[in-house]
């Protein structure tokens, strides 16, 4: 087996791990990600921006003759990785990780609406099915990449309350989107 196919039979095993974990406490942590939904690879037509206008923060407002193509073929280093790439998906992993938690003194379509320029379709489909009331408590503290492709890029989010959640960020050929989303176990 290739090193490539060796990532993506390692990230796909991770990802059903953390799909069947749940919390101890039975609170749901950071939503519980569907296979048939969240955790499939979305198409660039599924995956496009909201109807609603994007913050002026929000990565999706760069206009496209802006953003940076995928590192050439030849370059052994993902695109994922190289430093134009991080600029653009870092802050869909922070947007989308303090606001996971801004559920206080918010309804739930607004905290819905409020990630939504983070998500593909996919995802924004699935967090209709998700109680912000069942969010953790926690308070956003960084985040570390832990896997890189040319197309998308694996970031664990950390919480000052001392848990995690693990994101998979899709590149899908004009913007970066959360594809999808668990509680991060270690």
């Amino acid at each position: 087996m290739g090193r490539r196919t060796m990532i993506i039979v390692a990230l796909l095993l991770v990802m059903v791990v953390m799909i069947m974990t749940r919390s101890t406490d039975g609170r749901i942590v950071a939503g519980s990600a569907s296979p048939s939904t969240a955790n499939a690879p979305t198409d660039s037509a599924s995956a496009g921006p909201s109807s609603d206008p994007p913050e002026s923060s929000d990565p999706a407002s760069v206009e496209p003759s802006e953003q940076a193509d995928p590192a050439d073929p030849g370059d052994e280093t993902p695109y994922g990785k190289t430093d134009q790439a991080r600029q653009r998906w870092a802050p869909v992993v922070e947007g989308f990780g303090r606001r996971l938690v801004g559920t206080e003194k918010v309804t739930a379509d607004g905290w819905r609406k409020g990630l939504r320029p983070y998500v593909t379709t996919a995802v924004a489909k699935q967090l209709r099915t998700v109680d912000p009331g069942r969010i953790a408590p926690g308070r956003y503290a960084g985040y570390e990449a832990l896997e890189w492709a040319d197309n998308e890029v694996t970031v664990r989010v950390d919480y000052r309350q001392g848990w995690s959640i693990v994101l998979f960020v899709l590149y899908d050929g004009d913007t970066w989107q959360v594809r999808a989303y668990d509680r991060w176990e270690e």
